[in-house]
C-alpha cells in the first residue's frame, strides 16, 4: 500500500473517532483539505475506503510474518497464533474505531459492509493453514475439517473480536488468554484426545 494510501486511511480513522459518525464524501474531502487529490486517486468510493481499512490490517499482518524465519518455522496451530496476537496488536491501538464499525450491530449474527470483504481472504489463509496441517499431519484428515475447519475458525475470530471490543482488562490480557485456549482447542479438535483444552476452554468462558 502507497503513502498516500496509508496517510487516507489514517486520517478516515482519525475522523470517525473525532466526530462519531461516518462521514459523507463531500464531509471527509473538506476534512483531508489539500489531501483531497490524493483520496481521488486512490478510493473509488467511500464504502471502498471503510474495506480496505480492514484489509490493511490483514495484509500488514499476514506480510509482517511472512517475512518472519521463525514464523515460516512454526506448525499450522502456532502461525494461527501468532496470526491472532499479531492483527490484534496492531488493531489495538485503533479499538474506538472497530468498536464503532460495529455499534449497533450484533457482530455474532450480522457484519456491517465494509467488514464482509474480510471474510474470505481469512478463511483463505485458513484454508492454507489446514492444507499445511494435513500434509505435515498436524491434522487428520477428516471429513469434517474438509469441510468445516475454515468456517470453524472464522466463527472463532469473530468470536475473539467480539469479546476484545469488551475486555477491560489490563493489556487485554483476557483477550490474549482467550486466543490461546480457543486456537488450541479448535486445533484439537482434529486430534484423538480434545477433552483437556476444552475444559480449559469452558473453564475460562464461564469465569470471564
Amino acid at each position: 500500500m502507497t503513502d498516500e494510501k496509508l496517510k487516507i486511511i489514517q486520517k478516515y480513522i482519525e475522523y470517525v473517532c473525532e466526530k462519531k459518525n461516518f462521514p459523507f464524501r463531500n464531509d471527509f474531502l473538506d476534512y483531508l483539505g489539500a489531501e483531497e487529490l490524493n483520496f481521488k486517486n486512490n478510493f473509488t468510493s467511500m464504502p471502498y475506503l471503510q474495506e480496505k481499512i480492514w484489509l490493511f490490517f490483514l495484509s500488514q499482518t499476514l506480510t509482517e510474518l511472512d517475512d518472519s524465519q521463525e514464523y515460516r518455522d512454526y506448525s499450522a496451530r502456532n502461525k494461527m497464533l501468532a496470526f491472532y496476537f499479531t492483527f490484534f496488536e496492531k488493531i489495538s491501538g485503533y479499538r474506538d474505531y472497530f468498536k464503532f464499525c460495529f455499534k449497533n450491530t450484533n457482530i455474532l449474527t450480522k457484519y456491517p459492509n465494509s467488514f464482509k470483504v474480510f471474510k474470505p481472504e481469512f478463511k483463505e489463509y485458513a484454508k492454507t493453514l489446514l492444507t499445511e496441517g494435513k500434509t505435515t499431519g498436524e491434522l487428520a484428515d477428516r471429513k469434517f475439517l474438509n469441510s468445516g475447519f475454515e468456517k470453524l475458525f472464522w466463527t472463532n475470530f469473530i468470536s475473539v473480536l467480539h469479546f476484545w471490543f469488551k475486555d477491560t482488562s489490563e493489556d487485554l490480557q483476557k483477550t490474549d488468554a482467550l486466543i490461546e485456549k480457543s486456537i488450541h482447542f479448535t486445533f484439537d479438535l482434529a486430534s484423538p484426545l480434545p477433552i483437556d483444552s476444552a475444559v480449559s476452554l469452558v473453564k475460562f468462558l464461564i469465569k470471564h
